[in-house]
């Protein structure tokens, strides 16, 4: 019944009825398609700075994976030192891995000739360096030995390890 009411009412409707009718559903169509084009382009936009956030992490990643068996010069208090940068980042959490973990490289201070500076005892800080290289290659059965420091520089040991965040290592 609405078939045949609806011819009735087409063959009833003017010219101008049926083009104003039509007129109006394509008013509505495009704007319903506007819309949806507007939805696509954010969702688009959306997914390109994903796709962004995603490359710069991933770019960041094999930086730092890249970086882990990277050779770093130091000049500790005047003393040039080389290590592995894995070496600095082996005490996890510490200060002393996120300075070396490749986050940070461009805000080292640096030597004439490209070392990083760091201005604390050379003495006490091999020692630091020598734990950390013989905690990496130590065993349950055969553990890294503590370092030995002397009475006297007991103080600025404990210091410097607390300023490095080596205190629970």
């Amino acid at each position: 019944m609405s078939r045949t009411w609806r011819s009735k009412a087409l063959q009833d409707a003017t010219l101008e009825e049926l083009a104003s009718a039509l007129t109006t559903q394509l008013n509505k169509d495009r704007e319903a398609s506007r819309q949806q084009m507007q939805a696509l382009l954010s969702a688009e936009k959306l997914v390109e700075e994903k796709r962004q956030q995603l490359l710069e992490v991933e770019r960041r990643i094999f930086a730092v994976v890249d970086s882990v068996d990277d050779v770093i010069e130091l000049n500790v208090g005047g003393v040039h030192m080389t290590t592995a940068r894995a070496v600095l980042c082996s005490a996890t959490g510490s200060l002393l891995a996120g300075m070396f973990s490749g986050n940070f490289d461009a805000g080292h201070k640096r030597d004439k000739d490209g070392r990083i500076f760091l201005d604390v005892d050379p003495i006490l800080f091999e020692r630091i360096l020598r734990h950390l290289r013989l905690r990496r290659i130590a065993s349950p059965e055969q553990p890294a030995p503590l370092p030995h420091v002397p009475e006297d520089l007991r103080p600025e040991w404990e210091m410097m390890i607390k300023y490095f965040g080596l205190d629970t290592f």
